[in-house]
């Protein structure tokens, strides 16, 4: 069989508030990756699709004063992450009459 995917992968970047007059409303910042594929398979044989890494780096600085002093009585910090995706499929054919 030929089987054909489409996947969207989306991630939350912020959430940011915007005010007129009274109201204010969250307006999501979202990133996102799409792809398409296709792949011969047999009836039961498992498709395994990974290479979906994403790296997140962040440094961030507290002072009770200026950030740019954070010597003086403040902390930085830094950190970092890794996630990765792994997509199994695994199709099964089945007969017509039996699901009804």
């Amino acid at each position: 069989m030929l089987l054909k995917l489409m996947v969207s992968l989306s991630t939350l970047e912020e959430m940011a508030t915007f005010t007129s007059g009274e109201s204010s409303i969250q307006l999501p910042q979202v990133a996102s990756r799409e792809f398409k594929q296709e792949a011969w398979l047999n009836s039961g044989e498992t498709l395994v699709l990974a290479g979906f890494e994403q790296i997140d780096a962040g440094l961030e600085t507290r002072s009770p004063l200026d950030k740019s002093l954070w010597a003086l009585g403040g902390s930085r910090s830094a950190s970092k992450g890794r996630e990765m995706v792994v997509v199994a499929i695994r199709p099964v054919v089945t007969a017509a009459r039996s699901r009804i």
